[in-house]
C-alpha cells in the first residue's frame, strides 16, 4: 500500500472565504425570520425532547469507535474500542473548533500514527476509509428517501439542480468503481506535458480510484459491519432533528426529517463554508419550508442540534486540555 499524506488544512483567505459565506447565509435566512416568533419557540421549548439526541450522540460516538476498530483490524492494527472512544470524543473537539470539518480525522490520525510508528499509511487510510463508510451510508439514506419526496424537491429549481449533483457524482464515482480493471488511461500517469485541466482530470481519477481500491481490500465482513454501523448512525441524526422539532412543539414525518438530515450533511460536506454552518441551514429551509414547517422552527431545530454539538465539544476540549497536562511530554 502506497503512503498517504494526511488532507492539508486550508489556508487563512481559504477559511476567511468560508467564512463570509456562512456569514452571508446566515444573514440571508435570519433576516425572514420573525424573530419575536423565535423567541416564543425559545421560551416555550420542551427540554425533556433534548435528552434523547443527547443519548444518541453517545451511542453514534460509541458505533464509530466499533467501526474505526473493524477498519483497523482489516490493516493489522489492534487498539481497544475504549482508546478508540477516547480519541473519537477528543477529535470530534477539533471538528467543531477547526476550520474545516476532518481536523478530527487529522487528529486522530496523529495519534494513532505516534502510537504505531511505520504505520502511517494503514493510520491514514483507517481514518480515511472511516469516514468513507459514514458518507456511503448517508448517500444509502438518501436516495431510500427520495423517491418519497421527489415532488417537494421538484417544485424547488434550487433542490432539483443539487439532487442532480449528488446524483452525477455518485454515479460517476460508481462508473470509476466498475471501469477500475478496464480502462488503463484512468490511472494518474503519464500526465507529463498535459494541459492544466486535462491534468487535474486524470489527477481526481486517480484519486478516485485510489479510494475505491481502499474499500475493495477491506474483507467483506468488515465492509457489512461498518457499513451497519454507518446506517445506524445516520438513522440516529435523523432521530435527533425529528427530537428538536418535537421539542418546539412541531411534529413533521419522520422519514421527512431523516431525508432532510441527510440532505443537509451530504451538501454540508462541500468545503464552501465553515463546517457547513448556513449552508445546511439553508438546505433545511429549501426542503421543509414548503411543507408547512416554519422558518423559525427549522433553523432553531437546527441551531439545537449545533448548540449541544458545541456543548459537548467544549467538554471533549476540557479533557484534551486535561490529558495534555497529566501526559508527560516526550
Amino acid at each position: 500500500m502506497t503512503e498517504q499524506a494526511p488532507v492539508k488544512a486550508p489556508s487563512r483567505w481559504q477559511f476567511f472565504l468560508r467564512l463570509l459565506v456562512s456569514a452571508g447565509l446566515l444573514a440571508a435566512l435570519v433576516m425572514r425570520l420573525d424573530l419575536g416568533q423565535l423567541l416564543a419557540l425559545a421560551v416555550g421549548l420542551d427540554w425533556a425532547w433534548l435528552i434523547p439526541p443527547f443519548l444518541f450522540f453517545w451511542l453514534g460516538m460509541a458505533l464509530t469507535s466499533f467501526r474505526w476498530q473493524a477498519v483497523l483490524s482489516d490493516f493489522q492494527i489492534r487498539e481497544r474500542a475504549g482508546l478508540l472512544f477516547w480519541l473519537t470524543l477528543l477529535g470530534f473537539f477539533w471538528n467543531n473548533f477547526l476550520p474545516s470539518t476532518v481536523g478530527g480525522d487529522g487528529y486522530r490520525f496523529l495519534r494513532l500514527r505516534a502510537r504505531h510508528p511505520g504505520r502511517d499509511a494503514a493510520a491514514f487510510s483507517s481514518v480515511f476509509l472511516d469516514r468513507i463508510y459514514g458518507f456511503l451510508a448517508l448517500l444509502v439514506f438518501h436516495f431510500a428517501f427520495l423517491p418519497f419526496y421527489w415532488q417537494a424537491v421538484s417544485r424547488d429549481p434550487w433542490l432539483k439542480w443539487i439532487e442532480a449533483a449528488i446524483l452525477l457524482t455518485t454515479l460517476a464515482a460508481a462508473s470509476i468503481w466498475m471501469m477500475r480493471r478496464r480502462f488503463d488511461a484512468l490511472r494518474p500517469q503519464g500526465v507529463e506535458g498535459e494541459g492544466g485541466l486535462a491534468r487535474l482530470v486524470r489527477e481526481a481519477l486517480g484519486k478516485a480510484r485510489k479510494i475505491l481500491a481502499l474499500i475493495e481490500q477491506q474483507r467483506p465482513v468488515t465492509f457489512w459491519r461498518a457499513g451497519w454501523v454507518s446506517l445506524v448512525f445516520a438513522l440516529l441524526n435523523g432521530l435527533a432533528f425529528w427530537c428538536y422539532f418535537l421539542a418546539l412543539g412541531e411534529h413533521p414525518d419522520l422519514s421527512l426529517t431523516v431525508y432532510a438530515s441527510t440532505l443537509a450533511a451530504a451538501v454540508g460536506a462541500l468545503p464552501v463554508t465553515v463546517n457547513g454552518l448556513g449552508l445546511m441551514e439553508a438546505m433545511y429551509v429549501l426542503l421543509l419550508a414548503p411543507v408547512g414547517l416554519g422558518r423559525e422552527s427549522i433553523l432553531l431545530a437546527a441551531f439545537l442540534g449545533r448548540g449541544l454539538n458545541l456543548a459537548i465539544a467544549v467538554g471533549s476540549g476540557i479533557g484534551y486540555a486535561l490529558e495534555s497536562l497529566l501526559t508527560p511530554r516526550r
